[in-house]
C-alpha cells in the first residue's frame, strides 16, 4: 500500500551535493527537494546555520528530512525548530557526544585551523578508503564533488562540526549507518539499522539497499 505523498528534503554531507543521492530510487508519489548549501557567516555555529537553512522548507505540507553525514547533523538541528514527520539519518550522528574521541580532541585544540581545505579538493587513496568508494564509478563521483567543493565552506564546516554540542534528540529519528563507515564509525553511535558492508557513502555505493530501507520507512508514514 502506497504511503501518503510527502516532501522529502535531502541534505548532503560536508562539501558534497545532490550527486551523493543520485542513485537512490524512491516512490514516485513523493516530491524530492535537494537542499543546497548557503554561505556561512563568520564563526557561525552549526545550529545557527541550520536555522537559516531551514527557510527553504515548506512546512505547509508533511515533510521528511533526510541527511547524510553533516547533512544529518543539520537535519537534527532543523527538526528542533520545525516539525518533520520523520528525520532519517544516513552515515551521521545525533549529537556532538557521538563524535569519535579523536575528533573531539581535534576540536579542543582547534587543530582544524591548521588543516588546509585543499586536502579535500584532491581525493587520495586514504580518502577513497575513508569514504568507502571502492570502484571507479564512486571514485569518479567523489572526484567531481571534490573539484566543485568550496574550500571556504569546508573550512567553516570542519570547525562547526567539531564545536557541535547538541544533546536534544527530536522525535521520529530513524538512523541508518554502515558497518564499515571509517569517517563516523558505527561504534560511536546508536543506529536503528546497521547496513553490513556499508561505508560512509553507502547512499551511493549501496544505493539499492539504502533505497529499500528508505522505502520501507516511508511506507510507514
Amino acid at each position: 500500500m502506497a504511503s501518503s505523498p510527502l516532501a522529502l528534503y535531502f541534505i548532503s554531507g560536508l562539501g558534497a551535493d545532490k550527486r551523493v543521492f543520485s542513485k537512490l530510487k524512491l516512490p514516485e508519489q513523493h516530491t524530492i527537494h535537494h537542499v543546497e548549501w548557503i554561505p556561512p557567516t563568520d564563526n557561525e555555529s552549526l545550529a545557527a546555520y541550520a536555522k537559516r537553512l531551514s527557510a527553504v522548507i515548506d512546512t505547509s505540507t508533511p515533510f521528511v528530512l533526510i541527511g547524510l553525514s553533516m547533512g544529518g547533523m543539520m537535519a537534527m538541528e532543523i527538526a528542533k525548530l520545525l516539525k518533520p514527520k520523520q528525520v532519517i539519518l544516513l552515515s551521521s550522528i545525533k549529537g556532538g557526544h557521538e563524535l569519535p574521541w579523536y575528533y573531539k580532541m581535534s576540536g579542543t585544540f582547534h587543530l582544524d585551523k591548521f588543516i588546509s581545505p585543499s586536502v579535500f579538493k584532491t581525493p587520495t587513496a586514504m580518502g577513497y578508503y575513508l569514504m568507502g568508494t571502492n570502484d571507479d564509478d564512486s571514485r569518479a563521483m567523489l572526484d567531481a564533488i571534490a573539484r566543485d567543493a568550496d574550500p571556504n565552506f569546508i573550512k567553516w564546516a570542519m570547525g562547526a562540526i567539531l564545536g557541535w554540542e547538541n544533546r536534544v534528540i527530536p522525535e521520529h529519528i530513524y538512523h541508518i549507518h554502515g558497518s564499515d563507515d571509517h569517517v563516523l564509525p558505527a561504534s560511536f553511535t546508536t543506529p536503528d539499522i546497521i547496513l553490513q558492508g556499508g561505508g560512509h557513502l553507502m547512499a551511493y555505493t549501496m544505493a539499492d539497499k539504502v533505497s529499500e530501507l528508505l522505502c520501507n520507512k516511508l511506507a510507514e508514514l
